[in-house]
């Protein structure tokens, strides 16, 4: 007898509250294996459920903040964005490295490019809950298959693939931002002040 037929039998011997209880913990039980859940707080998020999680945080020997997540084939979002993809879902967040005051403003180049698409940014599961600082200037998110979503991130209902991308910049200056859609960390973010170009400008004259 095939495991899925011997089970019912099984559950079939019970009373109909018994059974409901059941069906209910067995449906728990295989949303909780499916289902990848994040609860976006104000400085915050909260990854639980099937999760893979590529992390950096902000320090003055990096490029900047990110926090990258996918999960499949379920995700669940809650917070300041709601949203539920059926398929894959995959979002990034980076926030810009502020230049100290004196930098010149210049162009990325190839050895820095290079240099980031070298180092070994290693995926990790999550399953239990864990607790990333969350960057909020840039956000790209990616999805194959069916999405709702209510939020600033995104807001509305789409199918197939789609990608949505959205700055908020944090003040004013300038931004440097070169986004690697398939190299998500190799991203450069920089930002010079506006206070910092006005020092810098003063110190040139």
């Amino acid at each position: 007898m095939a495991p899925c037929l011997h089970f019912e039998s099984l559950v079939s011997r019970l009373s109909p509250c018994a059974r409901l209880v059941t069906r209910l913990a067995g449906a728990w039980l295989l949303l909780s294996l499916l289902a990848g859940c994040t609860w976006h707080g104000a400085q915050t998020d909260y990854v639980f459920g099937p999760a893979l999680v590529r992390y950096q945080p902000a320090s003055d020997t990096t490029r900047s903040a990110f926090l990258e997540t996918r999960q499949f084939p379920l995700a669940f979002e809650g917070g300041s964005q709601w949203g539920i993809t059926v398929g894959w879902f995959d979002r990034f967040t980076v926030a810009a490295r502020e230049q100290k005051p004196g930098t010149p403003l210049r162009l990325p180049t190839q050895s820095e490019h290079r240099a980031m698409e070298r180092m070994p940014w290693e995926w990790t599961f999550v399953y239990f809950p864990a607790r990333f600082e969350r960057p909020r200037e840039f956000s790209s998110r990616g999805r194959i298959g069916v999405t709702a979503g209510a939020g600033a991130e995104y807001f509305g209902l789409s199918a197939g693939y789609g990608r949505t991308t959205r700055l908020v910049p944090k003040g004013d200056g300038v931004y440097r931002l070169d986004f690697q859609e398939d190299n998500s960390p190799a991203t450069i973010f920089e930002v010079w002040p506006a206070a910092s170009l006005s020092q810098t400008n003063t110190n040139t004259n």
